[in-house]
């Protein structure tokens, strides 16, 4: 996801349509992953304001499967 799906210009305009990204390193920051029930990686969430998961996806997607995804969140 980071070397091919996240750099693609699909996704790019996806997320700054909308959303902010950020990274969470399970191993430095397990506490993160454990509130948001992270246990597979790669794994993509979607939260409100509020940090409320909307959505998730689990594992990796080609670049216009996952831009279509955040897409569909809208």
């Amino acid at each position: 996801m980071e070397r091919v799906t996240y750099p693609s210009v699909e996704v790019q305009a996806a997320l700054k349509a909308r959303y902010l990204r950020r990274t969470v390193d399970i191993g430095t920051d397990p506490d993160t992953a454990r509130l948001f029930g992270v246990a597979v990686v790669p794994m993509a969430l979607v939260l409100d304001g509020n940090g409320k998961v909307l959505d998730s996806r689990e594992g990796s997607s080609a670049p216009a499967e996952f831009a279509a995804w955040l897409r569909a969140r809208r």
